[in-house]
């Protein structure tokens, strides 16, 4: 039985299934797409400062729901499975994982979870988790390196200093549940709902699982009525890297970078790019020039991300402070060497790595569900495999490596260094 994705539309919400044959394992994740974007169109609308509040929301979702008291809501993932949530600027997420004979308690979970409207907390709770979330406000803001990679996006994007997911516990410390309660409605609102859910298809089936899940989207049914802002609003106010150098104090004795590099593809191609430009370029890399040949730095990260539905290659690095400079010719050394000496055989070692490890990666079935994040950042990039997906999650993987072609690859390559040379991307340092 071969491992698959299938993807539906149900009632305008997206729903992905991922069948892991023999696992024993279930996961329901639910996803708004509406972050804390939000709150920067909520203040334009009514002059409220809410930034951090969205957070917050995440926090008290897990507060007395529709089915669970807060007792039970800690008790059922601690003897049950396990469960965890996460906000970005264009997201909130909400996740219950467990072994297959648990599905219908999953589901209820996470519906529980996500579509808590928070009126059943009480203002006791409310101010206890209100406590705990500034408390891992004023954490960040005691670790300068951990602030400093916390704020980037939004230095960046030129957003004011509270538009950084967290907010600052100043502000956070005057949020009331009630406003809490309004937001969250607003949160709900979001025209983009997705529902990712991975199961064992020798255990169930995907029509059992659409038909529990519908249950319980009829149960939690969210009123339809006037909103607040349209999706064009929310749009209109979405944010990019701008293209510049912005200079971030910071108490840390380490230079610390990060580099935001607009991608002219889609994410599953820049993932490769990325990972051949960090650590896969033969002895050009950024990791290779930067950390093994000059030992400037513990190491190089590179991730991919999503800014105004725009792929980003992301690079973060720090260093002595006194060798800032060396690092910033270091950077762009390797980028010129790592595109000017591709070539086909180069080209040919890349595909055999990469393939290589998507081999070992396959070893840990949990790995698939990699298909739920890139949904999540760019939806559009898996459009073009959906048939395969549909019969053979592997074949299909396959299939994303042969459309990223010497032709492509060498293609975005040059936009790369092209971006490069004419300083078409985003820094944020601290010196």
């Amino acid at each position: 039985m071969q491992k698959t994705f299938n993807t539906r539309t149900l009632d305008n919400i997206k729903v992905n299934l991922l069948a892991l044959p023999n696992s024993n394992y279930f996961k329901m994740e639910i996803v708004s797409h509406y972050g804390s974007n939000v709150e920067r169109v909520y203040e334009k609308i009514t002059g409220k400062n809410v930034y951090g509040i969205s957070h917050l929301i995440e926090h008290l979702s897990f507060k007395t729901s529709k089915d669970f008291t807060t007792q039970e809501l800690m008790d059922v993932p601690r003897n049950e499975g396990y469960h965890n949530a996460s906000t970005t600027y264009d997201y909130i997420d909400y996740f219950f994982e467990t072994t297959a004979q648990n599905m219908d308690l999953a589901i209820k979970y996470c519906f529980n979870v996500a579509y808590n409207d928070l009126t059943k907390v009480t203002e006791k709770e409310f101010e206890t988790e209100k406590n705990v979330v500034l408390n891992e406000i004023r954490r960040y803001d005691d670790d300068e390196q951990a602030i400093f990679y916390f704020n980037t996006f939004q230095a960046a994007a030129g957003l004011c200093e509270e538009d950084n997911v967290l907010g600052i516990a100043k502000t956070v410390a005057t949020f009331s549940l009630q406003e809490a309660i309004t937001m969250k409605k607003v949160l709900l609102t979001s025209p983009r709902m997705s529902y990712n859910i991975s199961y064992d298809p020798t255990k169930t089936t995907e029509a059992e699982i659409i038909q529990k899940v519908l249950e319980q989207k009829k149960r939690f049914q969210v009123e339809s009525g006037e909103t607040l802002f349209s999706h064009a609003d929310y749009t209109s106010l979405l944010k990019q890297p701008r293209h510049n150098v912005f200079i971030r104090p910071s108490g840390s004795g380490q230079a610390m970078n990060v580099i935001f590099i607009p991608l002219d593809c889609d994410i599953i191609t820049g993932e490769i790019v990325m990972r051949y430009i960090e650590s896969l370029a033969d002895q050009t890399s950024l990791n290779e020039i930067i950390r093994e040949k000059h030992g400037l730095t513990y190491g190089v990260d590179a991730y991919i991300d999503t800014f105004g539905n725009k792929c980003f290659m992301c690079i973060n690095c720090d260093v002595d402070k006194n060798a800032q400079e060396q690092f910033l010719s270091l950077f762009e050394e390797s980028i010129a060497l790592s595109v000017d000496n591709f070539n086909q055989t180069k080209y040919a070692s890349l595909s055999k790595i990469i393939r290589l490890r998507r081999v070992l990666s396959s070893l840990n079935l949990k790995k698939y569900e990699s298909l739920f994040l890139i949904d999540k950042n760019d939806y559009r990039a898996l459009e073009p495999y959906y048939k395969i997906l549909k019969s053979d999650v592997d074949l299909a993987y396959e299939a994303m490596y042969k459309a990223c072609s010497f032709k492509v690859f060498s293609e975005q390559l040059k936009l790369l260094k092209r971006r490069i040379n004419d300083n078409a991307y985003s820094r944020v340092s601290s010196v």
